[in-house]
């Protein structure tokens, strides 16, 4: 099971860029227009299988894996910062990191063990081996990491800024009197070009 354990520290589309986006000046909006662009981002984020904002991360996974390694299901992968597993008592143990790497792939990433790593038993529960990692883009606003594929793709951001204005301009989910509003085919298109099918 994946799990992001803590909010990205920028968020992927800035406050500023929304109110420019909807040409709104005024600041008596600016909790709701943030309310709405963080319900756009996790919408993307779960569409696309991307973390947009770079943050912290935990999957667990219930037995140790055969040739194929432990696939994380986010991506981009920054770094994995430790492998642990609950031993047969239920306690954690870390796993020396000269026993396991990480393949950055598309798609995420995999973490395998060396061929001479002895498995531990696990203790009897899913979820007893956990990779806890770093993943998401480099915000756009602030300086990055200079790497390019850690460069928040622009499709996301134009569906970010696309579903804001979509949710801000159409607050219930159905308005009498008016011909039914479906979201915008753009941003279908851009998430298609996002997504990773797993």
């Amino acid at each position: 099971m994946l799990t992001q354990l803590a909010l990205p520290a920028d968020p992927a589309v800035s406050l500023q860029l929304c109110k420019q986006h909807l040409r709104i000046d005024s600041n008596d909006e600016n909790a709701l227009i943030e309310v709405y662009r963080d319900s756009a981002i996790a919408y993307i984020e779960g569409y696309t299988t991307r973390a947009l904002g770079a943050t912290q991360y935990q999957q667990t996974f219930d037995a140790w894996p055969g040739a194929c390694g432990l696939v994380l299901g986010v991506a981009p992968i920054r770094e994995v910062s430790e492998v642990v597993y609950l031993d047969e008592a239920g306690a954690e143990q870390t796993i020396s990191t000269g026993s396991w790497y990480l393949t950055k792939t598309p798609m995420g990433g995999t973490v395998r063990f060396d061929a001479d790593y002895s498995q531990p038993v696990l203790y009897d529960r899913p979820g007893s081996l956990i990779v806890r990692f770093d993943a998401g883009y480099d915000s756009p606003d602030v300086t990055g990491s200079g790497d390019p594929e850690l460069a928040l793709p622009s499709q996301a951001r134009s569906c970010a800024l696309l579903l804001t204005a979509h949710a801000f301009e159409n607050r219930a989910p159905v308005v009498v009197g008016a011909a039914a509003n479906e979201l915008p085919f753009t941003v279908q298109a851009l998430l298609n070009q996002l997504r990773i099918y797993r």
